[in-house]
C-alpha cells in the first residue's frame, strides 16, 4: 500500500486541478479562497491548513492498491473518452489522474472525479454492464 501512496506522486497535474498540497480541488479545501475571478483562486497563507491533506491522495491509492480489477474497465473507458491512448497502462493511468474536471460546476480532478464515481457506484456498476 505504502508503494501505491508513493507512486501517486506521478500523477502529472494539469495546471489548476489541485490544492498543491493535499490535491484536493481548490475549490473545497480550506487553503484557497475565490477570487473576484469567477473560478480563479489564491492561497489564504501558509498558517492556514488543509482539512483534506494526503485524503484524496490515500484514498485513491488503496483503491487502485485493493481493487485494481473492479477499476480498470472504468479506468480504461474514461481514458479512452480523454483520447489518452499512448504509452504504458501506468504512463497513461498518472496523466489521466491528474486532468482537470468539472464536477457539480467546480474546477476538481479526474483522481477526485475517480473516488466520487466510486462512492456513487459508478465504477461498480461500469463492471456489471
Amino acid at each position: 500500500m505504502q508503494a501505491k501512496v508513493t507512486s501517486m506522486h506521478r500523477v502529472k497535474w494539469e495546471r489548476y486541478a489541485r490544492c498543491l498540497y493535499c490535491w484536493a480541488p481548490q475549490a473545497i479545501c480550506n487553503k484557497w479562497e475565490e477570487t473576484s475571478t469567477q473560478g480563479a483562486f489564491k492561497t489564504r497563507g501558509m498558517h492556514v491548513p488543509c482539512q483534506y491533506d494526503g485524503v484524496l491522495q490515500q484514498a485513491v491509492a488503496a483503491l487502485l492498491a485493493f481493487q485494481q480489477p473492479m477499476c480498470t474497465p472504468w479506468l480504461e473507458q474514461q481514458m479512452q473518452e480523454a483520447a489518452i491512448v499512448h504509452g504504458s497502462d501506468e504512463v497513461r493511468l498518472y496523466k489521466w489522474l491528474g486532468l482537470k474536471s468539472k464536477m457539480c460546476q467546480r474546477d476538481a480532478n479526474q483522481m477526485c472525479r475517480l473516488l466520487y464515481a466510486w462512492e456513487e457506484g459508478h465504477v461498480h456498476s461500469h463492471v456489471a454492464d
